[in-house]
């Protein structure tokens, strides 16, 4: 179970970007319990007070629980949190190699990657027609 409390404001965000896209700010905020204009001043980049910053954690929480799909850009987020402190130099080739570690635990246990999973490792992959720095 996720902790509401340690959901990164980034990933709230992006969330509630997507849901905007797919309905309404008003829609949206009702849903979560916020009025329109505080969860516009939170997608424009606003820090939310904590109180609505749970609300919106609360949220963000049952939604993934329910198994309702959140955009890919929520995944390479929470990629780029965790390797933030990685080598700006070397960042991509972290990346590659945490995305091919989860590929590589589904495979071992015999589950099916997440659609997202296979579509970040395609992004990281270098195109094979640009010259490497090496070149």
């Amino acid at each position: 179970m996720i902790n509401p409390r340690e959901v990164p404001l980034e990933a709230l965000r992006e969330l509630a970007l997507d849901r905007v896209e797919q309905s309404s700010i008003r829609v949206l905020a009702g849903e979560i319990g916020l009025g329109p204009s505080t969860l516009h001043n939170f997608l424009t980049g606003a820090t939310p007070h904590p109180r609505v910053r749970r609300k919106l954690a609360e949220w963000f929480v049952g939604e993934v629980g329910a198994g309702r799909a959140y955009p890919d850009q929520a995944y390479a987020s929470a990629l780029g949190i965790l390797l933030s402190a990685v080598d700006p130099a070397v960042r991509d080739d972290a990346a590659a190699d945490v995305l091919g570690l989860l590929e590589r635990v589904h495979v071992q246990n015999g589950t099916v990657a997440p659609a997202w999973l296979q579509r970040l490792r395609e992004a990281a992959r270098p195109d094979p027609d640009e010259p490497s720095d090496g070149e």
